[in-house]
């Protein structure tokens, strides 16, 4: 029988929402693929992987994320005495806009 036409078992079962391989793939499609990426929610790169929902997504990872970032810029902000911005907008085919933002400086 080939290969690619057989189906996975149907007894495949799922992690649980706090297995390691879990959290770890959230946590990589959440910041590489949904974020970085702009990909849709509905990517799924593992048969065992369950897509977070919307409402944890927007409730619990998004913002630590904002947590983890504002801090990790708060810090870089106060522990230099120079730093330079520099703003960019930009739209799409799709008359989406996109804003950018760069801080450049040097730490100690």
């Amino acid at each position: 029988e080939d290969s690619l036409s057989s189906s996975p078992s149907s007894h495949t079962s799922k992690y649980g929402p706090s297995h390691p391989r879990q959290v770890e793939l959230t946590k990589m499609i959440f910041q590489n693929l949904i974020v970085g990426l702009n990909l849709p929610l509905s990517i799924i790169v593992d048969q065992k992987f369950r897509v977070p929902s919307y409402r944890s997504i927007t409730s619990d990872y998004l913002p630590k994320l904002r947590q983890q970032i504002t801090k990790r810029l708060k810090h870089a902000c106060s522990s230099t005495d120079f730093l330079s911005l520099t703003f960019d907008g930009c739209r799409d085919r799709r008359i989406r806009a996109f804003y950018a933002v760069t801080m450049h400086y040097i730490d100690r």
